[in-house]
């Protein structure tokens, strides 16, 4: 039996939520994960959210050695496109078994899908100029803004 619900854990991973000091009983959920592209999962799970809410993708800031930042291929994004993000467990599967094991791809391929929404890039790493300029599936005509700092 498959389970398919926002629970799913991908390899490697898990996840927590932390308390807001607020005192409303707000909270945000806070994740670990061994392989950089299980994130993938884990901005679907929470654009989820953020779509239910109405509000807008937000921001990724990436502190890595590398940049993390090759653009989805024409097959690449093909896949992404085929993808059912209607379920949890596909898109968790889809982060094990179909993403680059590279771990390079995943923060462009989550870009593309309209996960994330700006990219702020700091590594050691000289940077590389993405050419072309990746235009997500979503809004046609918008592409995510990357600063490398």
């Amino acid at each position: 039996m498959i389970f398919d619900n926002k629970y799913i854990c991908p390899p490697g991973s898990s996840y927590s939520h932390l308390e807001s000091p607020d005192g409303k009983g707000n909270s945000i959920e806070v994740a670990l994960m061994m392989e950089h592209r299980f994130v993938f999962y884990y901005w679907f799970k929470w654009s989820k959210y953020r779509f239910s809410q109405n509000d807008i993708a937000p921001a990724l800031i990436s502190i890595d050695w590398h940049q993390d930042l090759c653009s989805p291929c024409e097959n690449e994004r093909y896949d992404l496109e085929q993808l059912n993000d209607n379920s949890y467990y596909n898109v968790a599967k889809f982060s094990w078994d179909q993403l680059n094991p590279l771990n390079d791809g995943h923060i462009l391929s989550a870009a593309y899908l309209n996960f994330i929404g700006d990219i702020y890039v700091l590594c050691k790493q000289d940077p590389v100029t993405l050419n072309p300029p990746l235009i997500d599936r979503c809004c046609g005509a918008r592409s995510s803004s990357i600063r490398k700092i």
